[in-house]
């Protein structure tokens, strides 16, 4: 079907184009950062055209990981560009060493929180059942497997 083809001015019209253009951009997303701001992205379009934002996150439901991702996101972080974050709680990650992480770890986030200054999500892990009481950015952290809720 082309897009001249249907009707713009129906909430499920704009809806059924603006995921054609979201599957159609996800497809092409090479890292999990790519797919995270395209479900911004389409949270954030879809609530400029009028589409409410449980329509919105109802319509991906059929896949778990987009679905994980866009329930995590509060209005306000949709309509600031805000993306969700990279890791989620109880995903094994661990702690990439360099001059600014001198020491490894491995463990599970247990905690994500909004770092307004810097503008980016702050990671707290856990390690061998102890929190780690440092905070790491998403550059500081590797993704060793994604949570599955058996993890704790």
């Amino acid at each position: 079907m082309d897009n001249m083809d249907v009707p713009v001015c129906g909430k499920l019209a704009r809806l059924e184009l603006l995921k054609k253009d979201f599957v159609e951009q996800i497809e092409n997303c090479i890292s999990s950062e790519e797919v995270n701001l395209t479900v911004g992205w389409y949270l954030k379009y879809g609530l400029a055209i009028g589409i409410p934002k449980e329509c919105l996150i109802e319509s991906i439901h059929d896949n778990s990981d987009l679905y994980k991702t866009a329930k995590l996101l509060t209005d306000m972080d949709i309509l600031q560009g805000r993306t969700p974050p990279l890791f989620r709680e109880g995903d094994i990650v661990e702690v990439i060493v360099n001059v600014k992480n001198t020491t490894y770890h491995k463990g599970v986030i247990f905690k994500t929180t909004y770092h307004f200054v810097e503008n980016e999500w702050m990671y707290y892990i856990i390690e061998n059942n102890k929190k780690i009481s440092k905070r790491y950015f998403k550059n500081d952290l590797a993704l060793i497997n994604k949570a599955n809720f058996t993890n704790y």
